[in-house]
C-alpha cells in the first residue's frame, strides 16, 4: 500500500489536477483507515470535476459519507449520503447508510423511508435487515413509552 501511495503522490506532484489519481489515493487512504487524508483527496477530485457524471459523483459522495461516519461526523456523513442517494436513488447502500444516519440522529421517520427504499433494492442485505429490526424495536419502545401518558 505504501508503494502505491508513493507512486500516486509522485503523480500528483507532477499533475495536481489529475482527478483519477486523487480518487485512487483516497481509496488507499480509506483502506488504511486514514479517513482525513481520504476525505482531502475525495474533495479535491470533486472540486476538479464539478460536472462529474452522476453515478461517479454518487460513488465518491458515498465514500465521503463513510469517512465522515468513521470520523464520527454524523451531520457531514448524513449530508454526503443524502447527496449520494439523491444523485442515484437506486444505490441501496447509499439509501441504507442514509437511513442509518437518520436512525442514529433519532429521525426515525426518515430512517424508515430510506431503509424501505434500500429494502426494495436489496431485500437480502443482512445488515439492512438488522437495522430495520433495530428501528422496529426502537419504534415499539417509543410507542409503549407514550401509551401510559395517553391515559392521563
Amino acid at each position: 500500500m505504501s508503494r502505491a501511495i508513493t507512486i500516486l503522490k509522485d503523480v500528483l506532484a507532477k499533475h495536481p489536477n489529475y482527478s483519477d489519481a486523487h480518487q485512487q489515493i483516497s481509496s488507499i487512504y480509506g483502506i488504511t483507515g486514514n479517513h482525513q487524508q481520504a476525505l482531502q483527496h475525495i474533495n479535491a477530485a470533486l472540486k476538479l470535476e464539478p460536472n462529474m457524471e452522476g453515478l461517479s459523483k454518487s460513488k465518491l459522495l458515498l465514500e465521503c459519507g463513510n469517512h465522515y461516519r468513521d470520523l464520527d461526523k454524523k451531520q457531514e456523513a448524513l449530508m454526503s449520503y443524502k447527496e449520494a442517494a439523491d444523485l442515484n436513488p437506486n444505490n441501496s447502500i447509499a439509501q441504507m447508510n442514509l437511513g442509518a444516519m437518520y436512525h442514529m440522529t433519532r429521525d426515525y421517520k426518515s430512517a424508515r423511508v430510506h431503509y424501505e427504499a434500500a429494502y426494495k433494492l436489496d431485500p437480502n442485505n443482512d445488515i439492512l435487515l438488522q437495522n430495520i429490526k433495530k428501528l422496529e424495536r426502537r419504534e415499539l419502545a417509543l410507542k409503549q413509552k407514550q401509551k401510559p401518558n395517553q391515559g392521563s
